[in-house]
């Protein structure tokens, strides 16, 4: 019997199902890959499943975009159309890059921590803005959670950014003898940029509380020490063209003065009392949109240090970087504890002149630095007309260890730092009235001047007694810290603007 071979067919490839869906599914699909790995690979299967990513104008990257970050906030035309979508896809990889592998911060200034740097900034102004507080009726099921706020707390926990102060690291050096010649320029620091130095001073919540990886890491306390004793003269918490520009560096070493003390166990000064503070006592991240002006907290919790006028004359000359100085909290010698204070903004009520006098609340602050071509740029005549309309009066009165105090003083707005909005400057006269006639002891004046950082619960700054000198003519002075206390149901005012510095 003939025997037939017969002729097999070849065997078909299987098909690629996802060539045969329409594009939304494609797009369907690829919006519910979560990792940015495995969507990678899903785009390089072939090219339908490209194309549901990059393709039909880039509208898949605004969709991914918004479901991990929260809406930029600025021109709205810049987010539209097709450019749009390229801009939320370049910005999308730029964030997810930099949060992922995060950076080494030294100065600021390398191209890895400029761009890390700048993302962190985009994660601060855009947080909550889809924030609308007239949705919120108190029901725990409408309060808002800000995306950005995660990715930013996540980031500044795995990264160094907010070691702040920290020594650079020495690389070994292949040669050992002395008489090697060493480079001068290789051992010295940059200085860090002053976008690094404005977001570490946004990091204040995270500086001054019990973070494990920030506990046991205190650098350059002498300098400090230095600095939040030094008078307006040698250090102004403004500078630049028109006093608008905050010291970064100065506000910086005050956080550190108030870390050392708060959070350092070994030197039992403050630590005990900021131990026993509830989490809402304690410096805390905004909880809205920033750039509001004028929104003031009604109870605030605070101190200020100082050291006798023998002593600060040598804390000044760097004396205390030989020999421990110990400062002095709230009024008390051993006190170690915070002073309670409440404010409220008022529309109408009488600034006295010797206020005005000492503090230059409506002329704008003191100590401002040559004026240049470059600082001129800074903030637009436009902007400084608008800042003229948004000064805000208040008053209030505090409790120190021993004694009541009343307390007068203005919120003054500030441009954008680096740009980011929502700086204040504040100025407060702590006094005392006579009980029988109501008239001001004006020889028993504390002035105050502060920055209120961006979300307005921490204020940090300079206090100085306006009627007292030490030696060598220079005022007697000092660092304070407020901190906003209000608890659930006491709110926030805010005021309407009046003319001002």
């Amino acid at each position: 019997m003939a025997t037939m071979t017969a002729l097999q067919a070849p065997v078909q490839a299987p098909s690629n199902p996802f060539t045969t869906l329409p594009l939304e599914t494609n797009q369907n699909i690829a919006s519910l890959i979560e990792y940015d790995t495995d969507l990678c690979s899903f785009r390089l299967i072939c090219r339908t499943t490209n194309d549901a990513v990059d393709a039909d104008s880039c509208s898949f990257w605004r969709r991914r975009f918004l479901e991990h970050f929260e809406r930029p906030v600025g021109e709205s035309s810049l987010w539209k159309g097709v450019e749009g979508n390229l801009r939320f896809r370049n910005e999308y990889k730029k964030r997810r890059g930099c949060l992922k592998n995060g950076a080494r911060f030294v100065s600021g200034e390398t191209r890895r921590e400029r761009e890390c740097l700048e993302v962190v900034r985009g994660l601060v102004v855009d947080s909550f803005s889809e924030h609308n507080p007239t949705d919120n009726d108190g029901s725990e099921d409408k309060i808002y959670e800000s995306i950005n706020m995660t990715h930013l707390l996540r980031f500044l926990r795995v990264n160094n950014i907010l070691n702040i102060f920290e020594p650079p690291k020495k690389k070994p050096s292949r040669f050992t003898t002395s008489t090697r010649r060493t480079d001068r320029s290789s051992t010295t620091p940059q200085q860090p940029s002053l976008l690094l130095r404005t977001l570490q001073v946004l990091g204040a919540p995270m500086l001054l509380s019990f973070e494990p990886h920030l506990l046991n890491r205190h650098y350059a306390y002498p300098d400090s020490q230095i600095l939040v004793y030094s008078t307006a003269t040698t250090h102004p918490i403004f500078h630049g063209c028109y006093g608008l520009d905050v010291n970064m560096e100065f506000v910086l070493h005050n956080l550190n003065f108030w870390k050392y003390h708060m959070l350092r166990e070994a030197e039992a000064t403050l630590f005990y009392a900021f131990q026993d503070l509830e989490d809402y006592e304690r410096p805390r991240w905004w909880d809205g949109k920033l750039g509001q002006a004028g929104v003031l907290g009604r109870k605030w919790k605070g101190s200020y240090a100082y050291v006798n006028r023998e002593e600060i004359v040598a804390v000044r000359a760097g004396r205390g970087e030989d020999e421990q100085i110990q400062d002095e909290f709230a009024g008390e010698d051993q006190a170690f504890t915070f002073q309670d204070m409440q404010l409220q903004l008022v529309d109408d009520s009488p600034w006295p002149e010797v206020f005005e006098r000492h503090l230059s609340s409506l002329n704008g602050p003191r100590g401002r630095g040559a004026f240049t071509r470059a600082q001129t740029r800074t903030t637009p005549a436009n902007e400084i007309a608008h800042l003229k309309h948004r000064s805000f009066r208040f008053e209030g009165e505090g409790q120190d260890v021993t004694e009541q105090f009343l307390a007068s003083g203005w919120l003054n707005a500030l441009p954008k730092q680096s740009g980011i909005p929502g700086w204040q400057r504040m100025t407060m006269m702590k006094y005392f009235e006579d009980e029988e006639s109501g008239v001001v002891d004006e020889g028993a004046l504390w002035a105050y001047e502060g920055v209120v950082v961006p979300g307005g619960n921490v204020v940090v700054g300079r206090w100085w007694c306006p009627n007292e000198g030490v030696e060598g003519g220079e005022v007697y002075s000092g660092p304070f810290l407020l901190s906003c206390v209000d608890g659930p149901g006491d709110g926030v005012q805010g005021g309407e603007g009046e003319g001002g510095a």
